[in-house]
């Protein structure tokens, strides 16, 4: 079980994401976190994007590293992935396509995505950014505190990593505040 650092609170939501990662020393599990961290994100913004009367936007998973919300499509590049990379110059021909890489891998990724796709090259985010952007976006569009987005997000990855059978190795422990 991963856990929250004692000063999550007053941290962005991308540090805290990016310290829970840290906690897993298997490269498969840590990108399968990863992965359920960028869909949990996704799933902060369908349920907290002010809709008024207008129905509410879905997630759908395309495939384990993309998901799809009404037209724009976003996927998550692990460190060496030659099948999502592919994918990723596939969409990026065809549809609106938002990246979401390792911190270290923001640079490479958007300079080989821009030479393959030129004009057509896709957003690309550190998944730190990302989680950031999120989270913040979350307590705008809600009027929350930012500690409530955190646990929102973090309560959305435990039921991602639930479905898939994995709470006990990479779920987070999540600690009401005092």
């Amino acid at each position: 079980m991963l856990t929250l650092r004692e000063d999550w609170r007053t941290l962005l939501g991308g540090a805290v994401a990016v310290d829970l990662l840290a906690q897993i020393h298997r490269d498969n599990l840590r990108q399968e976190a990863a992965r359920h961290l960028v869909a949990a994100s996704l799933d902060l913004l369908v349920t907290t994007w002010p809709r008024g009367k207008r129905p509410p936007l879905l997630v759908e998973t395309v495939s384990i590293a993309t998901w799809r919300i009404s037209r724009l499509y976003y996927t998550f590049l692990a460190e060496n992935d030659d099948a999502a990379l592919a994918r990723c110059f596939e969409l990026g021909r065809s549809a609106e396509l938002t990246v979401v890489v390792y911190g270290a891998h923001g640079f490479v990724k958007r300079e080989l995505l821009t030479a393959v796709l030129g004009e057509r090259a896709p957003n690309v985010w550190t998944l730190d950014s990302f989680i950031s952007w999120r989270t913040f976006s979350a307590t705008v569009d809600q009027d929350w505190p930012c500690g409530r987005a955190l646990l929102e997000l973090f309560g959305m990855y435990n039921r991602r990593v639930s479905a898939v059978g994995r709470g006990s190795s990479i779920g987070i422990q999540l600690r009401k505040s005092p």
